[in-house]
């Protein structure tokens, strides 16, 4: 059987895995292309550990901005009343 050429237009980022092990490849931006000769094809998409840290710190920075605001308006209610 012939090597079959699928594409999908998804936007590459390197965590792209095939269930067959086949390499996922970049086309275009918007575009992968999967060779395989496989009949069935499965793509799963797992955040790596910069993707992690990363959503961690921003977590964490949402968290330190509501905690400074809530502070300022417990800390003033607390003086007025």
């Amino acid at each position: 059987q012939a090597p079959q050429k699928i594409l999908f237009k998804i936007s590459h980022f390197p965590n792209w895995k095939t269930n067959t092990g086949e390499p996922v490849r970049l086309i275009t931006p918007n575009l992968m292309m999967v060779e395989t000769k496989s009949s069935t094809l499965s793509l799963t998409y797992r955040a790596g550990t910069p993707e992690r840290v990363a959503l961690f710190i921003s977590i964490l920075s949402m968290a330190v901005l509501i905690w400074i605001k809530a502070k300022d308006y417990l800390f003033r209610r607390a003086r007025i009343g």
